[in-house]
């Protein structure tokens, strides 16, 4: 019998369910192979860095080893993301150190961006198996495989429609009246924006869930009263299935509040006019990630906005009472403090009344990544997670920077840097 952990660091803030959806999905995907529980076994732990995103050391990642008593695992699998990025590297040290012999798997975005293999092996030398892109199916085979002489790299495309769902199987447990849940209806994304890491890199493709299955997932919803649910979809108004859901959501009169990234430009047509309907009849709160107003900025990041159909749909949500909020991006190509605290006053002038802005981050293998001198970008390693950050470019100083970061501030005092 194989035995597999899978490892999380997760971001679990107060009130929030202590599971992630992105490894219950996981589990739930390796439950149903017929092999499990005869050839294979498989469970997940979570590191919660809120709680301990002062407390990573050496010394605290040799007792981690032992309190998950890692040596009873063929296969370790790890899920490594910008904010555990600087401690990974020292922790697949110590578990090769503590004598562990079996698989170790890595997973998660700054695997799958990492566009080169020679990069991934030089950064990672104590991994086995590499897993680019979604993970279901790959993980299912690092795990049965035997460990590998040499390293490989693992990037099966799922079948959307053989993912079961966390909620109904009872992977990802909900109490009655939870306060908030995560959900997803499809995955990646279409668009090319420079900065984003959430594009399928291998297919560039957008998988999406069976509506039999997201139907389902809403009744179970209304059944146990969630109060509220983070649509995960990066943007959820880009095909027809987006008003066959919220149809559905009207049609079972829920109370529950859908949170849902959107984005301005999809509003412009019939389809969106009917969206625009829909969220009027139930509890919605929608999100743009505007980024910036700005033409030389938003071409330099391949994210043109449509300024004429912006006003135009900030003005309908005003008019029709539908809750929204924009965010924005400070630090970013061509930028200046003039011109961020321009577009952050165009907003305001338009009665925008929930604006947030947040730093920019250059992630490993998107493009504006791979232009860090063409611009300029310098960076420092900020907040409690150690992340590099932007805080000066060719066309803004540090000290410019900093009157960014006041600025959003003063707009979202609750956000953290």
């Amino acid at each position: 019998m194989k035995t597999a952990l899978i490892l999380s660091f997760d971001l679990i803030r107060e009130g929030e369910l202590s599971k992630s959806l992105a490894v219950a999905s996981l589990l739930a995907y390796l439950k149903q192979d017929i092999r499990y529980g005869s050839e294979f076994v498989a469970e997940a732990k979570s590191v919660n860095m809120w709680y301990y995103r002062n407390s990573i050391s050496d010394k605290f990642l040799w007792r981690l080893i032992d309190e998950l008593n890692l040596h009873q695992y063929d296969t370790v699998a790890i899920s490594c993301y910008i904010w555990n990025e600087y401690f990974i590297r020292d922790f697949l040290q110590i578990i090769r150190k503590s004598g562990f012999q079996g698989k170790i798997v890595l997973g998660g975005y700054q695997i799958s961006y990492t566009n080169r293999p020679e990069q991934l092996f030089y950064e990672y030398p104590e991994a086995d198996i590499y897993i680019k892109g979604y993970g279901e199916k790959s993980l299912l085979e690092a795990i049965i495989m035997p460990r590998p002489t040499e390293k490989i790299i693992l990037k099966g495309e799922v079948d959307f429609s053989q993912i079961p769902s966390v909620y109904l199987t009872g992977e990802f447990p909900i109490e009655p009246n939870a306060k908030m849940i995560r959900w997803e209806t499809q995955r990646g994304c279409p668009y090319v924006c420079t900065f984003c890491a959430h594009r399928d890199l291998e297919r560039g493709k957008v998988y999406k869930h069976e509506l039999e299955k997201i139907f389902a997932e809403l009744a179970f919803f209304k059944e146990k009263n969630v109060q509220k649910v983070n649509v995960l979809d990066p943007i959820f108004n880009g095909s027809k299935n987006a008003n066959l859901i919220l149809e559905e959501i009207a049609r079972l009169q829920m109370n529950t509040l859908f949170s849902f990234q959107v984005r301005f430009e999809n509003f412009k047509n019939a389809l969106g006019e009917k969206f625009l309907n829909l969220a009027e009849k139930i509890n919605i709160n929608l999100e743009f990630g505007l980024q910036t107003i700005v033409e030389k900025e938003y071409y330099a990041i391949e994210r043109p906005n449509n300024l004429e159909v912006v006003e135009k749909i900030i003005q309908e949500l005003n008019n029709r009472g539908i809750s929204y909020e924009i965010s924005m991006i400070y630090g970013l190509p061509y930028q200046t403090l003039d011109s961020f605290r321009y577009g952050i006053e165009w907003l305001l002038q338009r009665n925008v009344k929930n604006i947030a802005a947040f730093p920019l981050m250059l992630l490993k293998g998107t493009k504006l990544y791979e232009q860090k001198a063409e611009f300029g970008f310098e960076e420092k390693v900020l907040g409690d997670f150690n992340i590099p950050t932007v805080v000066s470019s060719n066309t803004f100083s540090e000290s410019e920077w900093l009157l960014m970061k006041e600025l959003a501030g003063e707009l979202n005092p609750k956000v953290r840097f």
